[in-house]
C-alpha cells in the first residue's frame, strides 16, 4: 500500500506515541498537520492491517499500536 501524506503524518505519530494514544489524542496531535480535517481517518490503515487497536483496562478509549506490517509501510516511504 502507496501511504498518502495525510496517512504516513497519521502513522508515524502513533509509531511515536505506540500504545500510549487513543484516536482522541492522535486527533488532537495531528490535526494541524494534515491539509484537511477529513484526512484524519483510521479506516485505511486498520483495514490494511497497518494499526490495530487494543483496549485499555478501566479506559473507554483503545489504544493504537503500529503493526510489523505499519512499520515495514513507514520503512518504504
Amino acid at each position: 500500500m502507496a501511504l498518502e501524506k495525510s496517512q504516513k503524518i497519521i502513522l508515524e505519530t502513533i509509531f511515536c506515541h505506540d500504545g500510549e494514544w487513543n484516536w482522541y489524542k492522535l486527533g488532537r496531535a495531528c490535526m494541524n498537520l494534515l491539509d484537511s480535517p477529513a484526512d484524519l481517518t483510521l479506516k485505511p490503515l486498520l483495514s490494511e492491517g497497518l494499526v490495530v487497536e487494543r483496549p485499555v483496562e478501566n479506559e473507554p478509549l483503545p489504544r493504537l499500536h503500529v503493526t510489523e506490517a505499519g512499520k515495514a509501510a513507514l520503512h518504504n516511504t
